[in-house]
């Protein structure tokens, strides 16, 4: 079964109409998703949810149902986001989403948002991270209920129904814990977060699905994960440890890539096209560049970097940046850039919740 059969519409909860939507949001018009506040000319354009086409920003398709004029969502922040050639998917603590009950994730196929069945729900619970594995759509964060199947910060849309997906929890500290970030690397499915327990074993921050349930990786990372890329055939993990910002799996053991980063974000992590170049960024005011080998600095960079994106031949980054960026800026080969004058607001760290995967580009099939 194809990938737009089990995570289309047809899969889904009730579609929601959005005849603004259909107007103004094909998917090949589809660019560069921001989960960030955009102030343009001393008015609120965007809320929550931004989109650059390369020349303009626009407001994501948010008819008169939705939660405001700027914003499809309510009751609460986007704070995940996963594209693909098909859809926009937004995870976070929010309620709503184009007039309806969208229980913390919500899809944009570039004519309507949907949700899926009963979404997630109950107290404290939140989606940080979202992707596709094997045809289902894959869910982390923290929550304990998922479409009414108990879960444990981890489950999986099979195209009819949540599935639960083992155990992620920090049971150990005492708290629920959280899952962070997912990446496939070798055809199997990774991990990261603040988690110390999973099915029937312990854990270190770092964990690898086997088909029906989570092994160890190596000898854990000894604190929190909080984003996972492939890069050059090798897992590269950013987060906050003993000696490092990042660590590399290389399927047997970990490695320091040498990098002076302080602390990596959740989004702060991003290759670019050709997949020759791995951009991080830190709450450090430092943004480096890594092809493997050698690390770049980018000069002249001040503020904290937590997203970060490639996008037609330039970076993209997205934080506390400061004037002149407010919040944007593009690197353009020699220097950076404020993206279109805009003064942006980085509205998930203004909820009070730093260090998510705020920017992500939406590129269709050619």
């Amino acid at each position: 079964m194809s990938h737009i059969n089990r995570l289309g519409m047809s899969a889904l909860g009730a579609a929601l109409a959005s005849p603004l939507g259909a107007e103004r949001r094909k998917p090949s018009e589809l660019e560069l998703w921001f989960l960030n506040s955009v102030t343009k000319n001393g008015d609120a354009y965007a809320k929550e949810l931004a989109i650059w086409n390369g020349v303009d920003w626009l407001a994501a398709p948010a008819p008169a149902l939705g939660g405001s004029p700027t914003t499809p969502l309510s009751g609460g922040s986007p704070l995940a986001i996963h594209t693909s050639s098909e859809a926009v998917y937004i995870g976070g603590d929010f309620s709503g989403c184009d007039g309806s009950s969208a229980n913390k994730i919500a899809k944009w196929d570039g004519t309507q948002w949907s949700t899926f069945s009963n979404g997630v729900t109950g107290a404290y619970s939140y989606v940080f991270a979202i992707m596709e594995f094997e045809g289902d759509l894959i869910i982390g964060g923290r929550f304990t209920t998922v479409g009414g199947v108990t879960c444990n910060n981890v489950a999986r849309w099979n195209g009819s129904a949540w599935v639960a997906m083992g155990c992620l929890r920090n049971i150990s500290a005492g708290d629920a814990g959280q899952v962070e970030s997912f990446v496939e690397w070798e055809g199997e499915l990774y991990a990261c977060g603040d988690f110390e327990t999973i099915t029937g074993a312990d854990a270190d921050f770092f964990a690898k699905w086997n088909g029906s349930t989570w092994d160890t990786v190596g000898a854990g990372l000894g604190n929190n994960a909080w984003v996972l890329k492939v890069f050059q055939d090798k897992i590269v993990i950013g987060g906050y440890f003993a000696s490092t910002a990042l660590n590399v799996w290389n399927g047997s053991s970990f490695s320091d890539p040498g990098d002076t980063l302080v602390y990596v974000c959740q989004g702060a992590l991003a290759l670019n096209t050709a997949g020759t170049e791995l951009l991080a960024g830190s709450t450090g005011a430092t943004v480096e560049s890594w092809d493997g080998s050698t690390w770049s600095a980018f000069p002249n960079f001040s503020g904290a970097l937590y997203g970060a994106a490639f996008w037609r031949g330039s970076w993209y980054v997205t934080g506390i940046l400061g004037s002149p960026y407010e919040g944007v800026a593009r690197w353009n080969g020699s220097s950076w850039v404020n993206v279109d004058n805009v003064a942006g607001e980085y509205g998930v760290f203004s909820h009070g919740v730093s260090c998510r995967d705020t920017i992500r580009g939406f590129n269709p099939p050619t």
